[in-house]
């Protein structure tokens, strides 16, 4: 069997849970990329993906090596295999993630399955635990997971391809995750959230992401919020004391928020849950 999740730290919690026997022998793999945001006109082109990892990495070495050799082994094991098990969550990563993987392995025979991590479950008396991403699982979590395995019918299937072709055609800079799947949206689809977590009175940019990440869990990649900070710091609605966007750079409202486009975002459960 060959477990499939999309990031890197994801990948050594499943190997992990191989290691110390909370999961049967098997082999791990994922693709190390935010397939949410970028050209994914065609991902196995390492061109094409380069650029935006780049940018999400601020570190060429890391992206030309590790990035690169993760990439490598995902397209080499996963036609190797009988059963597929993809470990995901309603983020918008890792929802692309399933998305193309489902597209790729359109024309096998191959047995897939799916483990949505998007659940709260219980630890104790009055006490719940809350996983947002696949990452936030512990290695010995992953065997609590393993009942909420799902396959797909043929007609799910052909729909999930659908919605990737249709985003692969629209190509956008931004996907994110609503209305229970993937949609394209305008790289200013989240400034408005995000704008909520600054106020006129100076903060780090550090300060501010991580007030939007730990409180939204949108899985938004941090460095893309960084980068729309940096748009509204462009466009006069916030100051910042550096002459570029840094983690350690103050920043500041400038004016009154601009009007809310979103209401409300809130992480939604799997399509199937609800029925189970």
């Amino acid at each position: 069997m060959l477990n499939i999740c999309f990031s890197e730290s994801a990948n050594g919690i499943l190997e992990q849970a191989v290691h110390e026997g909370y999961l049967i022998e098997s082999k791990t793999v994922c693709i190390p990329d935010d397939l949410s945001l970028g050209d994914i006109s065609n991902p196995k082109n390492w061109d094409i993906r380069r650029k935006t990892m780049l940018e999400l990495y601020l570190d060429q070495d890391y992206v030309e090596h590790n990035c690169k050799r993760c990439y490598q082994e995902f397209f080499d094991q996963i036609y190797n295999h009988e059963k597929i098990l993809i470990w995901y969550a309603n983020t918008p990563s890792e929802f692309c993630g399933l998305l193309y993987t489902l597209w790729l392995l359109k024309e096998t025979p191959v047995a897939i399955g799916a483990v949505c991590c998007s659940r709260t479950l219980k630890r104790g008396d009055n006490q719940f635990s809350s996983y947002y991403s696949v990452s936030d699982l512990r290695p010995e979590e992953v065997i609590r997971f393993l009942p909420f395995e799902v396959s797909f019918s043929e007609a799910e299937k052909e729909e999930y391809i659908s919605e990737w072709e249709k985003l692969s055609d629209e190509n956008g800079e931004l996907r994110v995750y609503w209305n229970e799947t993937v949609q394209t949206a305008d790289p200013s689809y989240y400034d408005d959230v995000i704008l909520k977590y600054i106020s006129t009175k100076p903060q780090t940019v550090a300060d501010a992401v991580g007030k939007f990440m730990m409180t939204e869990h949108l899985g938004v990649n941090d460095q893309f919020v960084v980068s729309r900070i940096n748009v509204l710091i462009q466009k006069g609605v916030l100051y910042s004391d550096g002459d570029g966007v840094s983690y350690r750079d103050k920043i500041k409202l400038l004016r009154p928020q601009m009007e809310r486009r979103i209401l409300s975002i809130a992480t939604q459960i799997d399509r199937r849950q609800a029925n189970m």
